[in-house]
This record gives structure tokens, C-alpha cells and sequence, in this order.
């Protein structure tokens, strides 16, 4: 068991492209959808949309493939193909489950916490599919928290503080997203960005530590090189 870090108090974990490779079917669900209206949406176009929200990528997805109709309709059956293609499955990220075993063994009395824009249905799911369940003190998802805005807006984090009673400063986050980054540094936090293959190629200069897909990843290194910054 290591000494815990003087400077880093509490540890706050996004879960979607963090612990679970939801963006995949995210993209997929995409797809099938568009396909329904005779249009395609490749890879490449759907990076940018990584990390913001369904409604605004709605919105903006129809204006560029010339899809009229009620994005709230289009949006409740892109939600339908995510549910079915999550049913056959919810792809893990290991290497960085793994990482939240390790924090849990090194410093075991370390406040963790989560912060998601995903329902708390979904969230569910996710941390079972992770076989973290139980990991968590407290699961900060968006829905269960009215007026509080998606990130990229740090309203999440500056909830998951507040919670936590420890100055955002001395919090930890872990995000996969330029957009998610964002949000933690605008709420005070520091940032380790663990971007997976589809989100690598994102700006991560805002962040305080990056860790490339692939690369192995322990706690107290980590807290080491958050330390020497």
C-alpha cells in the first residue's frame, strides 16, 4: 500500500471511452440511423463529435447530411439502436479498469467518485460491465441532476467537488475527451487524459498528464508525475 499523494485529496472518474468503450456503439448506432435516411457517416466525420452531447451532435449531424424531421424523434430512435446494440454487449476498456483496481489497492482510503453525462441507467450498466459496481462513493450522472448543463461545461465536476468537500484543486480526474478535459479544468480539477483509439487523436495539451492508449498505466507513477508538475 503506498502513501497517498499531499496534493491529490480525491480521485473523479469519467466512465464512458474512461472504463467502457461506449463510443463504438455510439458511432454504430449513428450509423443505423443515418442509414434509415439513406445517408452514411463515416469514422472520420464522427470524431469531432466525440464528448459532446446527442442533442447538439442531432442537430448538427442533420444540417450536414440533409436530413429533415423532429430531432427529438430521430433522437429517441438513435437511442433504441444504442440500447440494442448495447444489449449484445458493453465493450471494456481494461487497461484502465485495471488502473481503477490499482488506485483501489495503493490507496484504499482515497475518495473516488464518478461524473458522466450518461443516464444513470446506462451508468449502471456500465460500471457492472466493468465489474466496478461497487467502486464508486458517489455517481454524479447528469440526469439525476436537473439544471446542471453536459460537459463540456464543468457543471459536473463542480458538483462532484462539492460532494466530495475537497478543494477542486486537490481532485484528480480522469477523462478521454478534449471536451471532458475542458470541463475539469474549468471546474478546477487536474486532469489525466487516457484517451482511447478513437479519441486519440484529440487535443490533450490542456491536460496534466496524458497516457496514449496502450501504454501502461500505475497509480503511483501517476500520482509521481502529477506531483513533479
Amino acid at each position: 500500500m503506498a502513501k497517498a499523494s499531499g496534493t491529490v485529496q480525491a480521485l473523479v472518474f469519467d466512465i464512458d471511452g474512461v472504463l467502457v468503450d461506449t463510443e463504438r456503439l455510439h458511432f454504430s448506432a449513428w450509423q443505423k440511423l443515418l442509414a434509415e435516411h439513406g445517408a452514411t457517416l463515416t469514422l472520420e466525420e464522427y470524431l469531432p463529435f466525440i464528448g459532446r452531447g446527442s442533442i447538439e451532435n442531432m442537430a448538427d449531424i442533420c444540417a450536414r447530411k440533409g436530413i429533415a424531421g423532429d430531432h427529438a424523434a430521430l433522437n429517441l430512435r438513435r437511442r433504441e439502436i444504442y440500447r440494442q446494440l448495447r444489449a449484445a454487449g458493453i465493450p471494456v476498456l481494461a487497461e484502465n479498469v485495471a488502473l481503477t483496481r490499482d488506485f483501489a489497492r495503493e490507496y484504499p482510503k482515497l475518495p473516488r467518485i464518478a461524473a458522466t453525462n450518461s443516464i444513470q441507467q446506462d451508468t449502471d450498466e456500465n460500471l457492472a460491465a466493468a465489474g466496478l459496481t461497487d467502486y464508486f462513493r458517489l455517481v454524479v450522472a447528469f440526469q439525476n441532476y436537473p439544471g446542471l448543463r453536459r460537459k463540456p461545461a464543468p457543471d459536473l465536476y463542480v458538483e462532484a467537488v462539492r460532494q466530495l468537500d475537497i478543494p477542486a484543486a486537490e481532485c484528480l480526474a480522469f477523462e478521454d475527451t478534449e471536451h471532458g478535459v475542458a470541463a475539469a479544468h474549468a471546474a478546477g480539477l487536474r486532469v489525466v487524459a487516457l484517451p482511447s483509439a478513437l479519441t486519440k487523436g484529440q487535443d490533450f495539451s490542456a491536460a496534466d498528464l496524458m497516457i496514449p492508449p496502450g501504454v501502461p498505466r500505475e497509480a503511483t507513477k501517476i500520482f509521481k508525475k502529477i506531483a513533479a508538475r
